[in-house]
């Protein structure tokens, strides 16, 4: 097996030797190593020319290993593979491996597979995606046939070249890309790879035993890194230089820039990175022909980025006042001190020549912002997409850099005719009044010149209902639905909630979205001329886009093509090659031909993208503050920018005497200089009664690197991450550090699960004894945690002195597609071995995965992580003034809730001990404690100890979210409201029964208006992200805990069912309602999609109760699977009866199923289930949210 896993290698490397030599001769970015799974962990030897020759040759060995690949070493230990091969031959095994087109796979646990050959799924594409950009593509791929001769001859040109490039490809690339002759490459870094153990033969498994001595010869350890690709490289985009692709080496130093042939930009680094761009000659007589880029993205692939509207804060200009309407960086607010235009005409009525000519050269150079793909600049339809890690990040408010380097260039044809629309809108911005026009349309709430006593006392209220800093939450971590303990009205609400109920809503100052599109639409008319439009019908269908677009949610965003809907392109005589008017009258229509109709719509969608993502986004950011809101949900909230500043700043002030200290100037320079982590940013987000301060550590900031280039760096999460994973694993490895927690619903489920089979055999029987429920939460858990206990907890934690990170990826299907994520996983230098062991442990807690190994290693010292954490926890810095949190851990750090974690698990064990007695159980949701015991006296100790405080740990608990199920008075004669007789006891978004302690789901978010909570998809198959939606939320209410019979009887399952699939039909009517479809003409759509989810609900029942878990835990799913489904189509069936006049195709459909005769069993059993008083929330109508809306 050795000997052809090395043929194997040999094969895959010399097929790939020839595709890296022609990138690195074209200045892309080249990789040496090939994607399979097989010759991961090495790389081409390419030090020296001749070892370059002899690699092409197959002479000698041409690669060298980089990093242990252990799939490689399973292979070649592994008895079963030499025996498949005496069988099958080695020629066929060596085919089956080396195939590009095929992939190995070995079954794990939970229907999960490894893969062991062939691309990494992770890097592979849907046949529908790849089959969708073939049928979208550019004229180029249609008529392909035609010039296969010609391609092919340029293919056998490169194969030529190539032999006599080979001595330039071991020199440095120049600036432009391009390879300088004579410079060495840079010699590999040395590095340490520890050695992979394989296990020797046992007495138990003699299969182990290897085949040779040298089983796995490229195993040890190895003295170079991976060389992927050229650092020095500039051109990342994978751009060529159209100017120096004739042959030269270097570009033409002797010819003036601006006399150089036009090159077409390809990439956002080469525009702004430094290469040197041509421009046509003036002195010809035309301009120089350019060659037509393809077209990379449609635009259905083009979607605006609608994000960039919120929490946006303006710096002040001269004066101290705010700016309105523009920014001061709109091309259109620059472009009279550009060209010294100013808005007075001539007295008698007509412009001098020489604001004629200033007006015209303003024309032409707007012309380069909106139509950017006409001139060969960067723009979002032919250039690649940047990759926001490496690449710069194309800015297109600002094209002045871009524009110098292209030189001097003669308008397009096409453009000519709308010059003087570009002329009239530069006029007609220069002459609005946007400050006039948001005081008519959004008057202030706050009079800003003097405040009444009312209102002062309004905003310190607001101040001082802020709560401590919270987590950001990014949008990968955004779904359909959550469960938070947040999202649990507590009981017994004490006198501290009444009076915080009667606190000012800060939402109250906002602005309502009817009059932000009165303000923005007022604006268009007056600022974008009508002749744009070209017709009243198209003006009302831009308008009605600008509409949805301000009522969209926080993640929602539309495409270009949806945008274009509805739009006549005919009607616009700027787009028309000739004249469609005369003095004489009309001329006759006369039919466009494809290129003409093609040209067009190109023209028309450059200048709808740019009204959309640079005019109404940015005149939208800079006269409001747009947020989210913690009461509702997704929904927009508009502030004006300067009613926001007064606003908050009486908050800023209190956070910066409490949490935050002002770091003096001197010592501020010096930590930005020394300090390798960031700054982190601070955002303020409105709540019911108050404001929520909101960090954020996955910002990437942007640094302006020499020669103006901006350059994107690394986050401040990003940079902890080592640091996160090795936590998790020293946490995983030792349990007990981190004490009662529970970080997901399965352990609560599981805790609950053996504590009451615990029960049971001490008591005997089938009943339990009297148990005591206790419930409190830390106040300001985070803000009030000791730094210095908290790094000798850490420092206690951190046993080893090295640490290893190693990465893998993970695909898994979803209404089919696939959903791949990357993730990393830390063990000791002990303890690295195969993946195959690696495989076989995660895939215990996941189902249906497919889990591929990426060989790669980190190594991280311990000095390096203390170095870090000591940084991070101590030296927080907020951007602003530069402030430094003094009190309490940083907020919005991966690493919070795991530092949060270990300091209250250290808690638990100094001052809590008690609570670990017989018949007694301790869960913590990170600062959420829930006791419950079947003595009363450790409760009651417990309450006592909590509401005391810890002062040692910072601990003190809020006295409105305690709860208990029996009558205590504490020592101060407060008596603790119980739980009400006959409910169940909520914690974390469960309900649990107080006498039996069965798990049921909690409807209290389902009560809430979903429609806030809603994210719809518009683009990129919105059918699909429809299902897939709907699918998560029924993930989501599938979990072992409800439906466990052995755990919860079965009349608990089925309610726990029922109520969980009504709460996907309201999310299902609502998703339906808001994406704006014909319910009744896409009645078969809607009930294929029913019948799905349904379908879905019992499978994924189903894969929970089999799972490795589960059957470890003793959990039975004894539910019939009839039942379930008829459960499923009353729920949508009941929840969408409260609009029949909608619904009703897809109803009777419904009800037709409901009536089966498979489903007798069903209705007559299940009654009781669905006619119970907790489903009466499905019951309530749409009045209430109408209400609101209005």
């Amino acid at each position: 097996m050795p000997e052809i896993i090395e043929q194997v290698q040999q094969r895959l490397f010399a097929a790939h030797a020839r595709e890296y030599y022609r990138e690195r001769k074209a200045g892309n970015v080249a990789f040496a190593t090939p994607k399979n799974m097989l010759a991961f962990g090495y790389r081409l030897n390419t030090e020296r020319t001749r070892d370059l020759q002899r690699t092409r040759s197959q002479l000698e060995q041409g690669f060298v290993e980089v990093f242990p690949n252990t799939i490689v070493a399973t292979l070649v230990s592994s008895r079963n593979w030499d025996l498949l091969a005496s069988r099958t031959g080695p020629d066929w095994l060596i085919e089956l491996f080396s195939s590009p087109d095929t992939a190995l796979f070995l079954p794990l646990p939970n229907a999960c597979l490894m893969q062991i050959s062939g691309t990494p799924v992770a890097d592979l594409k849907m046949l529908q995606d790849l089959q969708t950009n073939t049928k979208r593509g550019s004229r180029r791929t249609e008529h392909a046939p035609r010039k296969r001769k010609r391609r092919q001859r340029r293919k056998r040109e490169d194969e030529e070249e190539e032999e006599e490039l080979l001595p330039a490809l071991e020199g440095r690339p120049s600036e432009a890309g391009v390879l300088e002759e004579g410079t060495p490459p840079a010699p590999p870094t040395l590095a340490t790879v520890p050695e992979v153990r394989i296990d020797g033969p046992t007495d138990s498994n003699p299969q182990l035993t290897p085949r040779r001595e040298s089983a796995c010869p490229a195993l040890g350890k190895s003295r170079s890194l991976p060389q992927l690709g050229d650092p020095t490289l500039t051109t990342i985009g994978g751009g060529v230089d159209l100017a120096n692709k004739a042959g030269s080496l270097a570009p033409n130093t002797s010819v003036s820039p601006t006399k150089r042939s036009l090159r077409a930009t390809t990439s956002a680094a080469s525009v702004l990175g430094g290469g040197a761009g041509g421009g046509a000659a003036e002195s010809s007589g035309r301009p120089a022909k350019q060659r037509r880029l393809e077209t990379l993205h449609s635009n259905n692939a083009i979607v605006l980025a609608r994000h960039q509207m919120y929490h946006h804060r303006l710096s002040k200009g001269v004066g101290g006042k705010l700016p309105y309407g523009l920014s001061s960086r709109h091309v259109l607010v620059r472009l009279p001190t550009l060209y010294s235009i100013k808005p007075v005409q001539h007295p008698k009525g007509t412009a001098t020549s020489a604001t004629r000519g200033s007006t015209e050269a303003a024309a032409r150079h707007l012309a380069k912002y909106i139509f950017p793909r006409q001139f060969g600049l960067h723009n979002a339809f032919t250039s690649p997409k940047a990759r926001v890690s490496v690449d710069v990040l194309p800015d297109y408010t600002d094209r002045e850099l871009e524009i110098k380097r292209l030189g001097s260039i003669k308008t397009p044809p096409r453009l000519r005719p709308v010059l003087p629309i570009l002329q009239r809108l530069g006029l007609l911005s220069s002459r609005c009044n946007f400050r006039k026009l948001l005081d008519k349309r959004c008057p202030s709430k706050l009079k800003r010149r003097q405040l009444s006593q009312e209102e002062r006392s309004a905003i310190f209220d607001l101040s001082a209902n802020a709560e401590p800093p919270r987590t950001q939450v990014s949008r990968g971590e955004v779904s359909l639905d959550t469960s938070h303990p947040s999202l649990v009205i507590p009981h017994g609400q004490t006198q501290a909630v009444a009076q915080n109920v009667k606190k000012p809503k800060l939402s109250e100052y906002a602005c309502t979205i009817y009059e932000v599109e009165c303000y923005v639409l007022d604006c268009v008319r007056d600022v974008i001329p009508k002749a744009f439009w070209g017709s009243e019908a198209n003006r009302k269908v831009v308008e009605k886009n600008v509409s949805q677009l301000l009522r969209y949610r926080r993640y929602e965003s539309v495409s270009l093509h949806a945008l274009l809907q509805g739009f006549s392109v005919l009607d616009c005589e700027w787009l028309s090659t000739k004249n469609r008017s005369s003095k004489a009258g009309p001329v006759q229509q006369q039919r466009s031909t494809a290129a003409d109709m093609g040209k067009r719509l190109e023209l028309l969608s450059e200048f709808m993208y740019w009204f959309f993502d640079s005019f109404i986004i940015d005149l939208v950011r800079t006269s409001f503050y747009v947020t989210d809101t913690a009461t509702h949900q997704n929904r927009p909230l508009y502030f004006r920018q300067d009613d926001w500043t007064a606003l908050c700043a009486p908050l800023l002030k209190q956070l910066g005497d409490s949490v935050f200290e002002k770091v003096p100037l001197v010592q501020a320079l010096s930590l930005q200089r020394e300090r390798e982590l960031g700054v982190s940013f601070v955002r303020l987000l409105p709540k019911e009664t108050g404001v929520r301060p909101i960090v954020n550590l996955a910002r990437r900031p942007i640094r302006v690197a020499a020669g103006g280039r901006r350059e994107v760096g690394q986050p401040i999460n990003k940079i902890l991450q080592g640091v996160f994973d090795v936590l998790t694993f020293e946490a995983k490895r030792k349990p007990h550090l981190t004490g009662s927690l529970v970080v997901d619903p399965q352990q609560i489920y599981a805790k609950l699960r053996l504590f009451k089979k615990d029960l049971l055999a001490r008591h005997g029987g089938d009943k339990l004894p009297k148990l005591y429920f206790v419930k409190v939460d830390v106040r300001a858990a985070y803000d009030t945690i000791q730094q210095d206990k908290l790094l000798q907890i850490v420092e206690a934690v951190l046993e080893e002195t090295m640490y290893w990170i190693q990465r893998y990826s993970q695909v898994s299907p979803v209404a089919g597609s696939s959903l791949k994520s990357f993730k990393r996983v830390a063990c000791t230098d002990g303890e690295l071995g195969l993946f195959e062991d690696l495989a076989i442990k995660l895939a215990q807690d996941v189902h249906n995965i497919i889990l591929s190994d990426s060989v790669a290693y980190t190594n991280v010292g311990r000095d390096r992580l203390l170095q870090l954490l000591r940084e991070h926890i101590t030296t927080n810095l907020v951007s602003g003034r530069l402030y430094r949190q003094k009190t309490g851990i940083p907020q919005g750090s991966i690493l919070s809730s795991l530092l949060c974690s270990l300091f209250y698990g250290d808690m638990e064990k100094t001052r809590l001990s008690f609570t670990a007695a017989d018949e007694s159980l301790l869960m913590r949701y990170v600062d959420d404690f829930l006791f419950v015991t079947t003595d009363v006296g450790l409760a009651s100790r417990f309450l006592r100890v909590m509401h005391a405080g810890i002062p040692e740990y910072g601990c003190a608990i809020s006295p409105e979210k305690r709860l208990t199920n029996f009558d205590i008075c504490l020592d101060e004669g407060e008596v603790v409201p119980p739980l009400a007789a006959g409910e169940d006891f909520p914690w974390c978004g469960v309900l649990i029964d107080t006498k039996t302690l069965e798990v049921r789901f909690g409807t209290v978010a389902s009560e809430r208006d979903v429609f806030d909570q809603l994210t719809i998809q518009r683009y990129r198959k919105p059918g699909r992200a429809f299902l897939v939606a709907m699918f998560r939320a029924v993930k989501i209410r599938s979990r072992i805990m409800y439906v466990d019979t052995a755990h919860n009887s079965p009349s608990t399952a089925y309610a726990n069912v029922y109520r969980g699939l009504l709460v996907v039909a309201l999310k299902f009517q609502a998703y339906v309602q808001e994406w704006g479809i014909d319910a009744r003409r896409k009645s078969s759509f809607l009930y294929n999609n029913v019948q799905q989810v349904v379908a879905f609900q019992w499978s994924a029942i189903v894969n929970q109760a089999r799972s490795v878990k589960a059957r470890a835990l003793g959990a039975e799913m004894t539910l019939r699977r009839n039942w379930v489904i008829w459960l499923g189509l009353h729920a949508f069936h009941r929840v969408l009866s409260r609009r029949p006049a909608v619904y009703s195709p897809l109803l009777k459909a419904l009800a037709r199923d409901l009536r089966g005769s498979m489903y007798g069993g069903a209705r007559v059993h299940l009654q009781k289930v669905v006619g119970h008083a907790s489903t009466a929330f499905a019951d309530r109508g749409n009045g209430e949210r109408k209400a609101r809306m209005i």
